[in-house]
């Protein structure tokens, strides 16, 4: 009988319309750097689209049952060396079984109430309101590793990007297209539209309704080389915004959940991005008051150009994984 494949590494992760695709994309970006390392990755996660997905990018990856009492059976059959959590919330009793079934169980960015039981993990998104007993800061974002080159900016606005998570939970996006129609200034508008994405009738009737140049392009494979292309941005306040602060692209941030403000007032303060806050009702007198005010205040977007890419050094993704390795031992 053949032998199952030995995984030292599990790492669980979801990815939806409703929470967005980014805790799936950053738990890839580590995937790559731990594999490199020689390390065998198992993913685990509720969701299909996630799991076809991680198995294009060539890792192995099995759909957890939907209720806690059959997951809680489910991982009863796995053991790992390090078991890494990259979810906003996940219940008591499943953090329990993490821990009886791994050596070192590491989160990413919890929030969730019974975060004093998670012993171990990194704070990038929410270094004050994550558990305790971590790492924080952006020195740990967890980057794709081309994110690298510095952004340069033009005295005039002739793109702006739209980016919305990987599933514009609250139809934003059509709504910003409509928005920027009512600008004076002239310039193309990308959207970029996320595998989760389903505001489909919503974004037709914008496309319809658009006067300006408008281009919809959706599953971009180099997020990077796309980033660079536009002069501006208008996006989520996830880890798509702390994409565009590496390339040094100047943007609004349009918080699409609650926790997102709290690392994007901190660039704000820092000196990168201009927050519009959190809010369920579209900003849309705001949205276009700051979209004119950022245009045409080219000293500022030169000086968000030069901040950003100083806050984040790139080199996140290799620190995680070294102190994921590093504390392999912990118990």
């Amino acid at each position: 009988m053949k032998k199952s494949p030995i995984f030292d590494i599990i790492i669980r992760a979801d990815g939806n319309s409703k929470i967005g695709m980014g805790h799936v994309f950053r738990t890839l970006n580590l995937a790559f750097i731990l594999n490199q390392k020689n390390h065998r990755i198992l993913f685990l996660t509720t969701d299909r689209l996630v799991k076809s997905l991680i198995k294009k990018k060539k890792f192995e990856c099995k759909l957890l049952p939907p209720t806690v009492s059959n997951q809680k059976k489910f991982l009863k059959n796995f053991h790992s060396d390090i078991i890494i959590l990259d979810k906003k919330n996940e219940s008591t009793t499943i953090i329990n079984q993490f821990k009886k079934i791994s050596k070192v169980f590491f989160s990413i960015d919890y929030i969730g109430n019974n975060k004093h039981t998670v012993p171990f993990g990194v704070n990038i998104l929410y270094p004050k309101s994550g558990s305790q007993k971590n790492f924080s800061g952006l020195k740990y974002a967890i980057l794709n590793k081309n994110f690298k080159k510095l952004k340069k900016i033009s005295k005039s606005v002739n793109s702006i990007i739209i980016l919305q998570g990987g599933s514009d939970t609250d139809c934003f996006i059509p709504k910003i297209i409509t928005t920027l129609n009512e600008s004076p200034h002239s310039f193309q508008i990308t959207a970029i539209i996320g595998p989760s994405f389903r505001c489909w009738n919503e974004l037709k009737i914008a496309q319809k309704n658009c006067t300006r140049s408008l281009n919809i392009l959706k599953n971009i494979s180099n997020m990077y080389s796309e980033m660079l292309k536009h002069d501006m941005a208008i996006t989520a306040g996830g880890m798509t915004m702390l994409e565009l602060c590496k390339c040094g692209i100047p943007c609004l941030v349009l918080g699409s959940e609650k926790q997102e403000e709290e690392t994007a007032i901190f660039m704000e303060n820092c000196g990168f991005g201009l927050n519009l806050g959190f809010s369920k009702k579209f900003p849309k007198t705001q949205l276009l008051k700051q979209t004119n005010f950022l245009i045409e205040n080219y000293n500022l977007r030169k000086l968000m150009n030069k901040i950003g890419y100083k806050l984040i050094d790139g080199k996140g993704s290799t620190r995680v994984a070294d102190i994921i390795i590093k504390n392999k031992n912990l118990k």
